[in-house]
């Protein structure tokens, strides 16, 4: 079996986004592979991630680096192994819960936390029917 280490496509339409994979060499260009060794970001020529060591392993048993994976090697040697071989730190969200949203009034010019107008609300509609709101409160007992 001969291995490759060539790019596989990845992203969308007009945005290309490649793999660094170790893949038999007969298989398609996005098929399975062997072993994912980096990505790379084709639109603005920079590395993502790129994993060095299995790099070296996969050429130590013999696989086969295409010239496109040769230029992108040795541009991440080029770079430096600290800024192109780590991945991005992941972002947190925040959820939706527990940040507070702010409406900002057009007429009066104030921003009133979105908390205190649904309890502005519901204090008005139980204040307008006060006799379906002790009824409620009777079936409930």
């Amino acid at each position: 079996m001969s291995v490759k280490i060539r790019l596989s496509r990845v992203g969308r339409k007009h945005v290309p986004m490649y793999r660094i994979v170790a893949v038999d060499s007969r298989k398609k260009r996005d098929g399975e592979a062997l072993d994912m060794l980096g990505t790379f970001n084709a639109v603005n020529s920079t590395i993502v991630q790129f994993n060095q060591e299995l790099y070296d392993s996969w050429v130590a048993k013999g696989a086969i680096p295409t010239d496109s994976v040769k230029k992108i090697y040795r541009l991440h040697k080029r770079t430096g192994k600290e800024t192109a071989s780590e991945t991005p730190p992941a972002k947190t969200k925040k959820s939706p819960a527990t940040e507070k949203s702010t409406i900002e009034k057009p007429t009066s010019g104030k921003i009133v936390s979105a908390e205190s107008d649904v309890a502005k609300v519901k204090k008005t509609e139980t204040a307008g029917q006060p006799e379906q709101a002790a009824a409620s409160e009777q079936t409930k007992k």
